[in-house]
């Protein structure tokens, strides 16, 4: 077979391109394990979308990378078969600067009390932190920002994040974000926001949850309001909706309080206008 220039030049372009860092990179990966071509370019593929993308170019004055979990992973699942990304996260501000000045504006703004400037700079820092992970895909832990950002306890952080709930902050850690966990506060809130006349994606934002997440816990709601506007008791209504009796009792007390208030229409409305189905009984009549 004759070569001609068009092949010639093909062929000239694949020697080019084979000697690149990632095609070297590709070849030892290929050479040294049982994988083949195709898989070794995943794994470079993997790899280079974690640690060589263009965060390091990105990055400001006193901000840093940091490694966290991605969203995508499933409630339940351990952070050893998670996926993990990198993020570019803010070490210090200028803004710091001024809540340690003075703290009491700060700590004003959440009602937060008397608190020194030391715990004002680190919930500033915890808010905006969290914050910075959760708009790049990923969430912290509570281990990360105990152990390897803050270099405190966990309950320290623990009593930062209740703060900011008990002032209707929702701070975006893993455990709240992928549902990981005994909390059933996001719930809970996502069901306020609906009696408080909310639109869907602002109740999504304000928890950091999906709005299919929150369209789950409204449906779930649903079916206890049917439950008990039927008159069923804790243990039918936990058998038929498969909900715990703890979040039962928490939904029973917004079905009271929005009946005290008169906003069960609201929550008729959204029956109505959603695809929302009653729980069913079983052929056994249950």
């Amino acid at each position: 077979m004759i070569k001609n220039y068009s092949v010639l030049k093909k062929q000239a372009f694949k020697r080019m391109k084979d000697k690149t860092q990632e095609q070297s990179f590709i070849n030892y990966i290929y050479r040294n394990t049982n994988l083949s071509q195709i898989e070794s370019q995943v794994v470079y593929e993997q790899f280079s979308s974690i640690f060589l993308n263009n965060n390091r170019q990105k990055m400001k004055e006193m901000q840093t990378i940091f490694i966290a979990t991605k969203i995508g992973a499933a409630a339940g699942k351990k952070l050893v078969e998670s996926d993990y990304g990198e993020v570019v996260i803010t070490l210090h501000s200028v803004e710091d600067d001024a809540v340690r000045e003075d703290p009491s504006e700060f700590s004003k703004k959440y009602n937060f009390g008397s608190i020194d400037s030391t715990t004002a700079v680190r919930r500033h820092k915890l808010l905006r932190i969290t914050e910075e992970v959760y708009k790049q895909g990923c969430v912290l832990t509570e281990e990360d920002l105990a152990y390897k950002l803050f270099n405190c306890g966990i309950r320290t952080i623990q009593r930062d994040i209740a703060a900011f709930k008990k002032a209707g902050i929702t701070i975006p850690i893993r455990g709240v974000v992928c549902d990981i966990g005994r909390s059933i506060t996001h719930k809970v809130e996502a069901v306020k926001g609906l009696l408080e006349g909310k639109e869907i994606t602002s109740i999504a934002r304000s928890i950091y949850h999906s709005p299919a997440a929150v369209e789950r816990y409204l449906s779930k709601f649903m079916q206890i309001y049917y439950s008990i506007e039927k008159g069923l008791k804790e243990p039918e209504i936990s058998f038929l909706t498969s909900t715990s009796y703890s979040l039962i009792r928490e939904y029973k007390r917004l079905y009271e309080k929005a009946k005290e208030e008169n906003k069960l229409e609201m929550v008729k409305e959204y029956m109505r206008d959603s695809r929302y189905s009653p729980p069913k009984k079983n052929g056994r009549g249950r």
